[in-house]
């Protein structure tokens, strides 16, 4: 009877075994699924690096890029010096443009008095001319 008890005892405690050790494939089977998934998060973390390089680049780059652009300072100094430069020509250009009109009527003048010249140099030769014949010295 002991005996029966005691192989009783060892089969009640091999259907444990059994179950506890389905209860381990079960787990293990779940370990499988959690190592497959830590695999793809594995594999999305190397797209993210790999992505993340990719951004540091530019972000590299474009730090470059911004390291040559002008302050607004600098620009506004640039652009304070060119409309001085641009008044500067304006003021050039005014003058010129008041001394042409200054030449232009200057010029009306000179020939006004070059015809009035002619005028006069004509009369004279035609006097001249008359002063000739009455003189007979005409040729």
């Amino acid at each position: 009877m002991q005996e029966d008890i005691i192989i009783k005892k060892l089969t009640e405690h091999d259907a444990k075994f059994v179950q506890i050790d389905e209860r381990f494939d079960r787990v293990d089977a779940k370990f499988v699924q959690i190592d497959e998934r830590f695999d793809r998060v594995d594999a999305k973390f190397v797209q993210i690096d790999e992505r993340l390089d990719k951004l540091t680049s530019v972000v590299i780059e474009h730090g470059e890029r911004l390291d040559q652009t002008v302050t607004k300072t600098e620009f506004e100094a640039f652009r304070k010096e060119q409309m001085n430069a641009n008044d500067q020509m304006i003021t050039i250009l005014k003058r010129l443009d008041e001394e042409r009109f200054a030449t232009i009527e200057w010029l009306r003048r000179v020939e006004k008095e070059v015809e009035d010249q002619k005028k006069k140099t004509y009369e004279h030769e035609i006097a001249l001319q008359r002063i000739k014949q009455e003189l007979k010295l005409a040729f």
